[in-house]
């Protein structure tokens, strides 16, 4: 079971620990050798300008730019997007906790059927299982 105030202990940690980079394009391409221009004609770009953006984080690629940027750097869709990665888990982490709460008040009121309880413990002990998950990807 995991509990909230770890959850809480866990993300002040880690946001302390943040990187300034949403994603690591410029640098993966760079290590490439490939232009901004070569890099938008493997990926099916008409304008290098879209490159440039992304790789200042001005736009985010959509995700079929994202699957081709992938395999053209051969990295994880998660190490090229570290920091989108961490964040995503940081505000997810902190609406489990939250809902994870709620369904506690709800179990607490004594005018829910034993049905109603059962499916909160059920849903609160799925949330707590993807609590551990995102801990242990973003450790």
């Amino acid at each position: 079971m995991v509990r909230p105030n770890l959850i809480k202990n866990w993300i002040n940690t880690k946001n302390t620990m943040t990187m300034k980079k949403i994603n690591y394009l410029r640098s993966c391409r760079k290590q490439t050798g490939l232009s901004q221009q070569d890099v938008s004609f493997l990926i099916g770009k008409t304008s290098v300008s879209i490159i440039s953006k992304m790789e200042d984080n001005l736009i985010f690629p959509d995700l079929k730019t994202t699957f081709h940027l992938s395999l053209l750097y051969q990295k994880s869709i998660i190490k090229l997007f570290a920091k989108l990665f961490e964040d995503c888990s940081f505000s997810l982490l902190r609406k489990i906790d939250c809902l994870s709460s709620e369904f506690s008040k709800r179990n607490s009121d004594t005018s829910i059927g034993k049905n109603e309880e059962k499916k909160n413990i059920l849903k609160k002990d799925f949330l707590e299982k993807v609590a551990v998950d995102i801990k242990k990807n973003n450790a």
